[in-house]
């Protein structure tokens, strides 16, 4: 169960919503997550991952408390950036 004070961290998170590791994996193995047009290389989305890591916004390794995206989906699209506007991680990664 979650606790109140995580829930308010969690953009509109409720029990009903949490979405477990499992299911992000299946996610990431769909074929239109490996589609070059569309998906970040797998240097620059490690790369993006690894940023994400470190950051204070990033809750329960998963999801970032600025966008509330899943961050191992997000950081796998070239056309998604970084949502801390102070600190935009993301920005000096190139998409090639």
């Amino acid at each position: 169960m979650m606790s109140n004070e995580a829930k308010s961290l969690c953009k509109g998170c409720d029990e009903q919503f949490i979405t477990s590791n499992e299911q992000i994996e299946r996610i990431l193995a769909k074929p239109s997550m490996q589609n070059p047009e569309t998906i970040v290389p797998d240097h620059i989305y490690n790369e993006r991952l690894a940023k994400c890591k470190d950051c204070a916004h990033l809750w329960q390794k998963e999801t970032c408390l600025l966008c509330g995206c899943f961050v191992r989906i997000s950081a796998k699209f070239k056309s998604k950036s970084c949502p801390d506007i102070k600190n935009k991680q993301w920005d000096a990664l190139t998409s090639t």
